[in-house]
């Protein structure tokens, strides 16, 4: 995907519907046996989600990228900044359609679908590479931002 044609930000979930829509007719995902994966796991201390799919494929997927790329910041249109160190509370499992992450910034909204995952996966070099260059282009960065303590005099 020519990630330098998306557009601007502003159209994040297009931008998503369209990688998703490119890798569609993948050979490699279009087993619904290669879309769930074997064993999912999460790794708190590494702050990543870790999924090993049939085919011996294994996708590490930090925190902060499935947070960013959360359906409900892609649906505002908005470049979701200072998320570098969040980490996931909780995995649920929703049905046989995928996952649901409780962050500990407090976002648990939206659901990943097993194809969503192994697509975001297969690309999240990609992925994170656009996320970057799109913080830089508001000035934004993804370290959190730290609070500016003034101390008045005694």
């Amino acid at each position: 995907m020519d990630f330098a044609r998306a557009g601007r930000w502003g159209n994040a979930n297009g931008l998503l519907r369209r990688l998703l829509k490119s890798t569609r007719t993948a050979s490699t995902t279009s087993s619904p046996q290669l879309l769930v994966p074997q064993q999912v796991k999460l790794l708190r201390r590494e702050r990543v989600l870790r999924l090993e799919y049939k085919d011996g494929k294994v996708h590490l997927l930090p925190a902060e990228f499935l947070r960013v790329y959360s359906q409900s910041a892609l649906g505002a249109g908005r470049v979701v900044s200072g998320r570098r160190f969040v980490n996931i509370m909780n995995v649920e499992v929703i049905g046989n359609y995928g996952l649901r992450f409780d962050f500990d910034d407090l976002h648990g909204s939206g659901i990943y679908t097993w194809e969503t995952l192994r697509r975001m996966g297969d690309s999240k070099f990609s992925m994170m590479k656009e996320y970057v260059k799109s913080l830089r282009k508001v000035n934004k960065k993804r370290d959190p931002l730290r609070a500016k303590l003034e101390v008045k005099g005694q």
